[in-house]
Order: C-alpha cells, then structure tokens, then sequence
C-alpha cells in the first residue's frame, strides 16, 4: 500500500492523529460536529483519559485503537474508526461503552453523580444500507413514550460510505466526512476548498501532515495494512480450498453450480474488504487474482 492511500479512515491514523495531547482541539472539533448535526449540546474541553505512548505504539504494543476521554462536565466519550463491516461490531460497541460507564461509581462515589456516556463509531460501510440517513443515534427511550428518553447511553454511529460528495447544501458533519475520507487527496477540488474555507478542518489537515511526515510511523502503517491484507487472503484461500475439496466430493450438479456461486460471492466479499482498507485496484487484482476490469465491476456493481 502505497502512502497516498494512507487517509484518516484508516483506524492507526485516525487514531495517531486524534489520541494525542498536542490534537486535542481536532478531536473536541469532530466529537462536536457529530453533536451539532442533531442540535445537541457542544462540548468545550477534553481529556483524554488513554493518551497513546509513541514507543510502544511504534512497537506494536498499543493495541487498543478507540479514542477514550471526557468532557468538562465528566459525561464520557469513546470514540472510534471501524473500517472492516465485521458481524459482532454493533455488539461489541455496546460492551464497549457498558464498560466505560460501569467505571463510574466504582471508588463509592454516588448514584446520582454518575455522567452520560457516549460512543461515537465512524464507519466505513453501513448498518443500514437501505437508509440514505447516514448519521444513527440511538438512546434509550420509553417504548410506548417517544418523548421520554434517558440520557445514559448514547450510541452514534457514521456511516462514512453514503457521503459520497459534498456541494453547497451539504451539511457540516458531511463536509467534514468527505474531508476526513480524502484528507490525502489534495487535487481534489473539494477537499482543497475546504482547507481554506474551513479553520477547524485546515487544523485537522495540519495535524494529519505532522503524523504523515514521520517515516517511521508511515512503514509501521503500511506493514500492518500488508499484514491484515496477507491474513484477509491466507482465510480466503483456504476457505476456497475447503470449498474444492467440498465441490470435488459433490456429485450433484446443482451443488456444484450452488458452491461456484459461495465462492464467488466470497470473493466479492474479499475484493470489497480490500477496499475497505484502501488497496489500490492494482494491489487488489493482484492479490486475488483476477483482472483490473473484474475489480472494478465489483466495485461498481456493490456502488449501486
């Protein structure tokens, strides 16, 4: 993968450029724009409350990739990048954030001094793909009584993918997604407008170039993003294997015509999760051993 492809939506970027001390402006920025865009109240200060260490985030030591904090009134965030669609996400978010509000109260302080707790989960693909609504908030709520709801858990997950350009009439919160997901393709003319017309992004932008320029930090990138590729095609291999040995033994042809078509809905699968991760047409083709044009229709036949 080549650096160009590194953007913020890669969860190691998003997570060096927003976990640090020094970025903490770009982080209360973002963590506000998602706020704004249901009129819900700004937050003014925050602190992160599991900085990332450099050394051992170079070395592979830190592990952890969400961004956890809290604001000037004690309500607490965590905040994270989700780039592979995997089935036990939603799941996992809500343990996630169980677990943050559960360390409240835990030393004897009081019931009634315990704070919201918020999850704020940018997504590269959707939950919900046939809604055009890309922004899902989910809080508890009386069932029988809309209006009624508690302010404990709050659940906000973005569906990067669906904002696919912005113009004139688009929202903040939109403006800023499409920034986030190009933030390395300065050619484009959107993007470049809005590091001029917009403060809070060209800081962002500003604090995106200081992670970039770190080589080091770059080949570390780039090796775990070869890595998890390698892993994404040492499965798909061998669930291919398992489908041959499963068609091999088969003796019905409808079978074999039911297996053909698993394995190519697998690989459509696999092409799509590279590209989740950023590889290039190029690196996928190659990868999973198909053309460049195969590529591509799958790519634009998941678009429709």
């Amino acid at each position: 993968m080549s650096k160009a492809n590194l953007s913020l939506t890669n969860d190691h970027i998003f997570h060096r450029v927003f976990g640090v001390e020094e970025t903490k402006d770009s982080l209360i920025y973002i963590i506000n724009e998602v706020f704004a865009d249901l009129d819900l109240k700004k937050i003014k200060e925050i602190t992160l409350l599991n900085p990332i260490n450099y050394s051992e985030f170079i070395k592979g030591k830190n592990s952890v990739l969400d961004i956890k904090a809290k604001s000037e009134t004690d309500e607490l965030f965590n905040i994270e990048m989700q780039i592979s669609d995997e089935k036990d996400f939603i799941l996992r978010s809500h343990k996630y954030l169980s677990q943050m509000h559960a360390t409240q109260g835990e030393k004897g302080g009081k019931y009634t001094e315990i704070k919201p707790s918020h999850s704020i989960n940018f997504l590269n693909f959707s939950i919900e793909p046939e809604s055009k609504n890309f922004h899902k908030y989910f809080l508890m709520t009386e069932y029988t009584d809309k209006d009624f709801t508690l302010n404990v858990f709050n659940m906000h997950y973005i569906e990067m993918n669906k904002v696919k350009k912005v113009h004139d009439k688009s929202t903040k919160l939109e403006k800023m997604i499409y920034f986030m997901k190009r933030i390395n393709q300065t050619e484009d003319k959107e993007v470049a407008s809005l590091i001029k017309s917009d403060a809070n992004i060209k800081r962002m932008y500003e604090d995106y170039k200081r992670v970039m320029s770190d080589t080091d930090m770059v080949h570390y990138f780039q090796s775990l993003e070869k890595k998890e590729a390698d892993e994404l095609n040492r499965l798909y291999n061998a669930e291919a294997r398992g489908e041959a040995r499963g068609e091999a033994r088969g003796e019905a042809r409808g079978e074999a015509r039911g297996e053909a078509r698993g394995e190519a809905q697998k690989q459509r699968e696999f092409v799509l999760r590279l590209v989740q991760r950023q590889f290039s047409i190029e690196e996928i083709a190659d990868m999973v051993g198909i053309t460049e044009t195969e590529v591509q229709q799958i790519i634009n036949y998941s678009s429709k």
